[in-house]
């Protein structure tokens, strides 16, 4: 697999086993999209990182059981290498949440009840593209979707989306507060509406100041 990067940090964003834990992050190289508000832009094209083995990795994670595999997309890693590493991961009783776009479906065995506590999923739902992916099977264990938000018409649109999936999976709104949405706005619509079972994600990590 190529790799872009292993870091520590805070866990920022909403996941499956809580926000704010210290994790290690995994970042896989390549991505089937590209979003104009990625802050990871390098992660795109897939031509930047190091090739690594499963065994390379697991030297420089070392003994660290909280693990975040990010991207680029790290979904499109199946196939080559990512069914090893997930494998080894849950071998050595790491709890893995995984962030993707939620455009490729994973493998049945890691949505399956085997897995269910160890390994869980942060959708970000892509407003621009119609390849993204909902189906019950993709969400019903340790499941995120991730709304980002960053203008009044996004989050009215998250409000309705909210409604049609709040049985299926949780859900959290994510202000973008770089394209001038407030995180004060989103929790006012979000009061106003009585919007009780939705997330507010709050970017804890760029609150600190950290990767």
């Amino acid at each position: 697999m190529k790799v872009l990067e292993i870091f520590n940090s805070i866990d920022g964003e909403v996941n499956a086993f809580g926000q704010g834990r210290i994790s290690t992050f995994i970042r896989l190289s390549g991505c089937n999209l590209a979003c104009p508000y990625c802050d990871t832009p390098d992660s795109i094209s897939g031509s930047k990182g190091t090739e690594m083995s499963v065994e390379e990795i697991m030297a420089v994670l070392g003994n660290r059981k909280n693990v975040t595999i990010t991207g680029g997309e790290p979904l499109m890693w199946f196939g080559n290498g990512l069914e090893e590493l997930l494998d080894t991961l849950m071998n050595n009783e790491c709890r893995v949440n995984i962030e993707t776009n939620g455009t490729i479906l994973p493998p049945e065995k890691y949505l399956s009840t085997m897995y269910m506590g160890e390994i869980g999923y942060t959708v970000d739902y892509k407003w621009e593209t119609e390849r993204q992916i909902f189906t019950p099977s993709f969400m019903r264990f340790n499941g995120i979707l991730k709304i980002p938000v960053s203008n009044e018409i996004e989050l009215h649109g998250a409000y309705l989306l909210a409604k049609v999936f709040h049985d299926e999976c949780n859900i959290a709104f994510s202000p973008i507060v770089s394209e001038g949405m407030s995180v004060n706005r989103v929790l006012e619509f979000m009061l106003q509406n009585n919007i009780h079972w939705v997330l507010l994600n709050i970017q804890i990590h760029k609150l600190l100041d950290f990767k």
